[in-house]
């Protein structure tokens, strides 16, 4: 039988996606989907059920479940996902989101705001 990570981590390849987005051209904010189709809701609903956290939302015949909490990212989200090895591409967009939260999350220490702007320049630095 497979194991709920084993599951996660093979929805996450198939359908995952590990985003980076701007509001108001400001901020920079970091979401994790998975997106199904409506169908397969109850996967979705397991999902959110077994990790505890995230936000599960219709639109049309899709669903999908997100996780959009900085907070909630950093401390419970990537810590599954560094244990994990994801089997393709998605592997190293993974690694690469997660520089960019290692990147705000050390901007929150210094107690400033990552602008678009500056963050930009430093993903141009380590791509």
């Amino acid at each position: 039988m497979i194991s709920f990570n084993g599951l996660l981590d093979a929805f996450s390849d198939a359908e995952g996606a590990f985003m980076i987005n701007t509001k108001n051209n400001k901020e920079v904010h970091f979401v994790f989907q998975i997106t199904l189709h409506i169908d397969d809701i109850g996967a979705i609903y397991t999902i959110r059920e077994k990790l505890g956290f995230g936000v599960v939302s219709i639109k049309g015949n899709t669903c999908s479940f997100r996780v959009h909490s900085f907070k909630v990212i950093v401390e419970n989200l990537l810590p599954i996902f560094d244990k994990c090895s994801l089997l393709t591409h998605k592997q190293l967009n993974y690694i690469d989101w997660r520089k960019a939260i290692m990147l705000k999350k050390l901007e929150q220490i210094n107690i400033r705001s990552l602008s678009v702007d500056t963050f930009n320049q430093i993903v141009l630095k380590i791509v």
